[in-house]
């Protein structure tokens, strides 16, 4: 089962949302909420969030921005325009008002799938480079991230990207296989070559600073590896 949650102001289109949840085998409905302070108390709990964009007090985008656990997110709107907005927030779904029921019956089997599978299939992420611009980055070709001020240097083989967002936001997007070594440092832990007290090298010979408040962090990498 599924736990499902709804956040939006809009009675009807809540209304039509509850009835299909409420009768869907693979849900478990823990509830609607009409404002981000309601919600936050639950989050934790919750697999699957159709949120709205548009609320009175802070919008869709803003409130995930704050939860340390992000559930699955259906994101939905009466304005198409934000689909490609939503994209740093890796959404399972756009949802437009008014709201279909077919989109919401997608929407939950594609989070049934995440949940089954693990998320194991998901090896990439959007970021995004400009004030509307997405690119694809694959989490393999990345060697290390560093930020600058405020935004992101993401490095590449042969290239580098820069994202404008912080590096603490873009850690919570990012797998296991990925490790914090300084506060402005983050490394694709299959890329190390070596690793010493001060620094670890890639495999090709970037040094990479480790600062004291990550030290045993990469310790434990090294001794658990």
């Amino acid at each position: 089962m599924i736990k499902t949650a709804i956040l939006d102001d809009n009675p009807k289109e809540v209304e039509r949302l509850i009835s299909w949840l409420e009768n869907h085998p693979n849900v478990q409905y823990l509830g609607d909420y009409s404002s981000a302070l309601e919600i936050q108390k639950v989050t934790k709990d919750v697999e699957l969030l159709f949120c709205d964009i548009e609320m009175p007090e802070v919008s869709g985008f803003d409130f995930i921005r704050t939860l340390k656990h992000k559930p699955q997110i259906a994101f939905i709107s009466s304005h198409g325009n934000y689909a490609l907005d939503s994209f740093e927030f890796e959404p399972i779904h756009f949802i437009q008002k008014p709201i279909e029921q077919s989109r919401v019956l997608e929407a939950i089997e594609r989070a049934r799938l995440n949940i089954d599978l693990g998320n194991c299939l998901k090896d990439f992420i959007f970021v995004k480079t400009g004030t509307s611009d997405f690119i694809k980055v694959d989490f393999g070709n990345i060697l290390f991230l560093n930020s600058m001020d405020d935004f992101v240097q993401i490095h590449l083989e042969n290239s580098r990207i820069t994202t404008y967002t912080r590096l603490k936001d873009i850690k919570k997007r990012l797998p296991k296989t990925f490790i914090q070594t300084h506060r402005s440092f983050i490394v694709n832990v299959k890329q190390i070559h070596s690793v010493n007290t001060k620094d670890l090298e890639l495999h090709n010979g970037m040094e990479i600073p480790i600062s004291g408040s990550y030290r045993n962090d990469v310790k434990k990498l090294v001794l658990e590896s």
